[in-house]
Order: C-alpha cells, then sequence, then structure tokens
C-alpha cells in the first residue's frame, strides 16, 4: 500500500471524486491498472464515469485501484487487491460489504439519518459524520484470526463489533481492531506509521 504523499494524492482525488458525484448517482471517478465488476454473473472491465449498481463485485489487482464517487456524500477507494460488494447506493444508506483488502473514505455531506456503512466478517463502520476513515481486513496468520482495523483521522466512526454485539465510537486520532473470533475489540491511538500513513487527508480535505 502507498503511504507519505503518494497517499496524499489519494485522497485529493476523492475529494475531488466527492464533487463530481453532486447528483445521486455512484460512478467511476478514477482507476488504474486492472480493475474489473462483476455484474449478473459477468466480468466487466471499468471505465471512467461508468455507473455502479447496488450488487456489484469490485476487484482490484495487486497493482491497482478504483475510486468511487458516490451521490456527492463520499469519495471511496479500494486499494489494491481488494474485493467488495456494493450493498447499498442509496445516498442515506450507502453500503460496501468487504471481503479483501481495504477501503479508504472522505465523507463530506452525510445525509441527515445516514451515510457510508463498511461492512466487514467481523464489523459494521458506520460513518455518519463528515471525516476521513480508513478500514482493512488483516488475513489470518500463525494462529491469529481474520481480523479487522478501522482508523479515523478525522471525524467518528461508529463501530459495531459483531462477536462482541457492542457498539464502539472511534474519534479522531483512534483505531480499534477486531478479531472475527473475539468478543473483545482493541481499541488503541493510532500508531506512527498509520498516523504517517493518512497524515496528508485533512491539509487535502477542502470543502467548497
Amino acid at each position: 500500500m502507498k503511504t507519505g504523499a503518494a497517499v496524499g494524492a489519494v485522497l485529493l482525488v476523492l475529494a475531488q471524486a466527492v464533487a463530481f458525484a453532486a447528483e445521486e448517482k455512484t460512478v467511476v471517478y478514477n482507476f488504474d491498472g486492472k480493475v474489473s465488476v462483476v455484474r449478473n454473473r459477468k466480468t466487466l472491465l471499468v471505465d471512467f464515469d461508468m455507473p455502479i449498481l447496488e450488487g456489484d463485485v469490485l476487484r482490484t489487482e495487486p497493482e491497482s485501484f478504483i475510486d468511487l464517487a458516490m451521490n456527492g456524500v463520499a469519495g471511496v477507494r479500494a486499494l489494491p487487491s481488494t474485493e467488495c460488494t456494493i450493498v447499498n447506493t442509496n445516498p442515506s444508506d450507502m453500503h460496501i460489504r468487504l471481503a479483501s483488502g481495504g477501503l479508504m473514505a472522505n465523507v463530506k455531506n452525510p445525509q441527515s439519518g445516514g451515510g457510508l456503512i463498511v461492512e466487514t466478517p467481523s464489523i459494521k463502520a458506520i460513518m455518519e459524520e463528515a471525516g476521513q476513515f480508513y478500514v482493512v481486513l488483516i488475513p489470518a496468520k500463525d494462529k491469529l484470526p481474520l481480523a479487522t482495523k478501522a482508523s479515523v483521522k478525522s471525524g467518528r466512526m461508529d463501530v459495531y463489533a459483531k462477536q462482541a454485539s457492542a457498539t464502539l465510537s472511534v474519534i479522531e486520532g483512534r483505531t480499534v481492531e477486531v478479531p472475527l473470533t473475539s468478543s473483545i475489540p482493541s481499541l488503541r491511538n493510532m500508531s506512527e506509521e498509520e498516523d504517517l500513513f493518512l497524515a496528508p487527508i485533512l491539509s487535502i480535505y477542502v470543502s467548497d
């Protein structure tokens, strides 16, 4: 995954993507490398301005990414080696299910009572306030189970831990890790590495 200034460019694109989708639609704003969409059991290669529909499965290769402009509410990037399903594109209830890899999100204009949900096997990350967020799946390794890591650079994200049946409020500068098989989420300050990874977001995110 990209770090430092390169990530700054990522979030600049996402901020622009928010403005691009000022009307109620979800479209491909930008992409690089080989990115595919599985729709009605058919695999399609993406193109700029391509509408993204509910039920679409997005897949990025190891050196590729895709940026979505969602309804003038959020810009979302699927990072390399990511697979996710677009569950709902309604501006008041946008919902993405993450199966592998990671997502970055700039949420700018959440509607009252709505926003963006990113779901993984272990959590639902609910973004109902403007801010910058990062959700990534950590693969199982050395007897450690699959886990989800969610970080907040600005704003607030409510994280529902499925195994614990509990919701945690994750605020600016905080990270939560939620293992698939554990009922004990780990809430902590972002590490220096994580903060560096997300550092450019605030300076790049500019409102209209």
